[in-house]
């Protein structure tokens, strides 16, 4: 009898563990939230970099956009992300120009899409880096600086024109009950 008891014990505290494994993988299943477009902001979902690189490419030499987007489910947020890559040729006087109208039309389209700007920095030579709001969602824009394009050409670009490539990522953060308070200063990374 006594070693049924013990028997008994053990299994209870053997099984008491798996117990609560299985009721937190069934709390987790179901309060986990998945990347959709209901939770990725009107920014993220409409922006393209060619409306602003489009004046800047030398006309009848390549240009390709590597790039990629995707996202992440959670149970207290969800990620999205995207990553673009320019490769193209440019006047090498417009460089600059370029990636003052690339950050313009990013501010732009942020306001224009609903999206409160927290912070912006960078210069041309440094890349630019902007934080936003819009709704329950808080997300971040890299620009890296214009780096050498990986070109392999027969022959050399005529003088004055330099093969690019634009780097830009964007990282959000959308929360289902609202942004929390202080998460503020945990915003999402994009390349820092």
């Amino acid at each position: 009898m006594r070693i049924l008891r013990i028997v008994g014990f053990v299994a209870a505290v053997l099984l008491l563990p798996i117990l609560g494994l299985i009721a937190y993988a069934g709390w987790e299943s179901a309060h986990m939230v998945y990347p959709s477009l209901e939770n990725e902001s009107t920014f993220l979902r409409a922006y393209d970099p060619k409306v602003a690189l489009m004046p800047f490419i030398y006309e009848m030499q390549g240009y390709s956009e590597p790039g990629g987007i995707g996202g992440g489910a959670g149970t207290k947020f969800v990620t999205h992300f995207a990553h673009f890559g320019e490769y193209f040729t440019i006047r090498a006087d417009r460089k600059d120009a370029l990636m003052a109208a690339v950050n313009d039309n990013i501010t732009e389209r942020l306001r224009t899409s609903g999206a409160r700007i927290l912070n912006q920095s960078g210069t041309s030579s440094s890349g630019f880096h902007i934080d936003y709001e819009s709704g329950k969602t808080i997300g971040s824009v890299a620009i890296q600086p214009l780096s050498p394009g990986s070109v392999h050409r027969n022959l050399p670009l005529p003088s004055g024109l330099e093969d690019v490539s634009l780097n830009l990522s964007v990282s959000e953060q959308w929360y289902p009950g609202g942004i929390p308070t202080g998460v503020h200063g945990f915003l999402p990374e994009s390349d820092r």
